[in-house]
């Protein structure tokens, strides 16, 4: 008799537990696929790029193939890239916010003679210092101009990968 009321407790249980996990809400499943530790679409994260007021500018998509890593920069209609300055590597050298006006911090800096839109850019897997897990840490920083107030003002990526963690202006990205 305890082995029969044992067993159907286990399925009541297992049966309880498919019923919460039906009923995630709607937000709560946009956090779980777009969860950036996952390696789906060779490694598809996106980011949102922020300005210094905290206002989405564009955004950032991340992914790579056999050889490349690849980071495309999509603005808003009415922002144009100026500058940017892409760093790729080992977490003890990724550029300070306040010291990051110099092209040496970086893997690529662009200075564009005319303001773009958006951006492609190209890295290759070869010249990069990968972890041990294959894992690299990406920072972006962007001079925006505004094409309607023709202001100037820097953009950057942000990411909070756990609720009510501090946001930080890179992120871990890995290709294995």
């Amino acid at each position: 008799m305890k082995k029969i009321t044992f067993v159907v407790f286990i399925a009541l249980l297992s049966l309880r537990c498919s019923k919460d996990d039906a009923s995630l809400s709607e937000e709560n499943r946009a956090i779980i696929q777009v969860n950036p530790l996952k390696n789906l679409n060779n490694g598809l994260v996106k980011y949102p790029l922020i300005n210094s007021k905290a206002v989405q500018v564009g955004e950032i998509e991340v992914y790579h193939d056999a050889t490349s890593i690849y980071v495309d920069c999509q603005l808003n209609p009415s922002k144009k890239i100026k500058k940017a300055g892409l760093y790729l590597g080992d977490y003890k050298q990724i550029p300070q916010i306040k010291n990051s006006s110099t092209n040496q911090s970086y893997n690529q800096f662009h200075d564009f003679e005319t303001a773009i839109s958006s951006s492609l850019f190209t890295f290759s897997q070869a010249v990069l210092n990968f972890d041990e897990n294959g894992c690299i840490y990406i920072y972006t920083l962007f001079e925006i101009e505004d094409t309607e107030t023709e202001m100037t003002e820097v953009a950057y990526i942000t990411t909070q990968l756990l609720p009510g963690d501090t946001k930080k202006h890179h992120f871990l990205y890995c290709v294995k």
